[in-house]
């Protein structure tokens, strides 16, 4: 039964997307995650660095519960994970620039921070468009699709962040990957859709 359950979450086309999306999203924020002390310090002096990293988690933390709760309170998916996306897709790109104030600096970060907000509410999905049996493995083979990503992308940003001597390539590429994803996730299918199709 485990293993035809597991088969399941492997052919289902409702796992597919959600599997993509993760790894998507594990290639931009464990890259940003990784290097952000990095960025930080290339921009600013160290102590002001500590402050806006400080600054920067502390509002994922309150953003976060804020998204899951009104996402909760109106009963909508994709909107509360695609605002966070390009929320987060805009801090990426206007990190691009080459001169910008310290607080500039930490705004654009705190936005890519914020970006995490939609992790709550994407988690709810696989249980609201899968089958139980199916939910119940999907949720690992998911997450084990994304590591794969956040095991490599650290290393592919700082490869580009080598041979081009600047930041400037990877975090483009990681915005456009995010505006990516927030057009990708209305291709998710709502819950009524795919129960029809179970």
């Amino acid at each position: 039964m485990k293993a035809t359950t597991i088969w399941q979450a492997f052919t289902s086309r409702n796992v597919v997307p959600l599997a993509v999306l993760t790894f998507l999203n594990y290639t931009v924020f464990y890259s940003f995650i990784f290097w952000m002390p990095t960025i930080l310090k290339r921009f600013s002096g160290l102590a002001d660095a500590r402050v806006g990293l400080l600054g920067a988690i502390l509002v994922c933390f309150i953003v976060m519960p804020m998204n899951a709760w009104h996402s909760d309170k109106q009963m909508e998916r994709r909107w509360h994970i695609a605002i966070p996306m390009l929320i987060a897709a805009a801090g990426l790109f206007g990190l691009m620039g080459q001169s910008f104030s310290m607080w500039t600096l930490v705004g654009q970060l705190t936005l890519v921070t914020a970006g995490n907000a939609y992790l709550s509410v994407f988690w709810s999905l696989p249980t609201e468009i899968l089958s139980p049996s199916i939910a119940a493995a999907s949720v690992g083979l998911i997450s084990s699709v994304g590591s794969f990503a956040g095991f490599g992308s650290p290393y592919m940003f700082g490869y580009l962040r080598e041979k081009t001597g600047t930041f400037t390539v990877g975090l483009a590429i990681l915005g456009t990957v995010t505006l990516a994803m927030a057009w990708a996730i209305f291709l998710v299918p709502r819950a009524r859709e795919s129960k029809s199709a179970h």
